[in-house]
């Protein structure tokens, strides 16, 4: 009789099945762990990106922030990168599998100064499961261009010729108007429509501007054919008004300076305009005397000696009390005289 054979597995074969098996299992166990660490607040990619838009101050963006996970999560606040964005509500609970509706507010006009760019801030939610953070991405595209970019009046005297500019702003969509405002009391603006979507902005220095160095702003606001304010664009203006009586040099630099030494200089007044002027007046220090050595109507030197009494840095001025057949007005020419005062050795 034959008796039935018996399948033995080799004794080698029991620790390898057995490893398989607990691998597989580690794998199973790893792969539960792994999808319990994934972070459980997401945000589609779709709502990262809001495409191209045009500038504006209030940009409303859905940010929708979807829970994952199996049970609610507290977000007690958001963190942003620039102070263009404000998110409502300011905090919220994300309920368990559901979707946390939030609106992003941004501001996109200082995105597209110069040019059109890309637009891209960070939004932090700060929750009961630490910090998530996103970026929100797109392209602002500027309502207006402007030619040139920066404004030059030139230069000219108290009561001489008007400084006046002119330049072109082209809208890149339809407006309801464009506004042009000067941050200096001196210049007056003008906008006149040009048709095509075209503006001219005519720039103007009040015939009465004082002395002063122009380095200010002109602002330009685009408004939508629906009144939405678009873009407020700066729009940067140089220039200069001088006194038409001029001191040459226009300041005493004595220097170092010991104490009790007397310095000479000579100042020369002169009329940029050639019109005549006439000192009435010169105010000053008793550490300074001044002595006329040419009268010549339109040109006038002064020899000034200047006696040092303080140490350390020091100023004073001299005050040419003036009347200016030009504007048929008195002003005041001030020339500040300064040294750092030593004592004698």
């Amino acid at each position: 009789m034959f008796s039935k054979s018996r399948k033995v597995f080799p004794r080698t074969l029991v620790p390898v099945a057995f490893l398989v098996l607990s691998s597989a299992a580690a794998f199973w166990v790893g792969a539960i762990y792994n999808q319990q660490r994934l972070e459980p607040l997401v945000v589609k990619e779709m709502s990262l990106n809001f495409g191209n838009v045009w500038e504006t101050d209030r940009f409303v963006w859905e940010f929708p922030i979807h829970n994952r996970s199996d049970r609610d999560i507290q977000i007690s606040g958001f963190q942003t990168s620039c102070a263009c964005v404000s998110i409502k509500p300011k905090s919220g609970v994300a309920l368990a599998r559901s979707t946390l509706k939030i609106s992003l507010l941004l501001d996109l006009r200082a995105a597209a100064q110069g040019a059109d760019r890309p637009f891209e801030q960070t939004i932090v939610a700060i929750s009961d499961r630490g910090p998530v953070e996103w970026k929100v991405r797109g392209n602002v595209r500027r309502a207006i261009s402007l030619a040139p970019s920066v404004v030059n009046l030139g230069r000219t005297y108290v009561g001489g010729p008007t400084l006046q500019a002119q330049f072109i702003a082209s809208a890149h969509l339809p407006l309801q108007k464009l506004l042009a405002t000067s941050e200096s009391p001196s210049l007056s603006t003008t906008v006149k429509e040009k048709g095509g979507q075209t503006y001219q902005i005519d720039l103007n220095l009040k015939r009465r501007a004082p002395a002063q160095v122009i380095n200010t702003k002109l602002i330009l606001e685009a408004y939508g054919v629906n009144g939405q304010k678009l873009s407020r664009t700066e729009v940067p203006v140089r220039g200069l008004v001088q006194d038409d009586i001029q001191a040459t040099p226009g300041t005493i630099a004595l220097g170092v300076a010991r104490i009790g030494t007397t310095y000479r200089e000579t100042i020369r007044l002169s009329s940029s305009s050639g019109k005549l002027f006439r000192i009435l007046r010169i105010d000053h220090a008793r550490t300074i005397s001044i002595k006329q050595v040419d009268k010549n109507p339109e040109a006038q030197l002064f020899e000034v000696s200047v006696t040092p009494d303080a140490i350390g840095n020091c100023s004073q001025r001299i005050s040419f009390i003036i009347f200016w057949e030009g504007t048929g007005e008195t002003f005041d020419l001030v020339l500040p005289v300064v040294w750092y005062g030593k004592t004698r050795v």
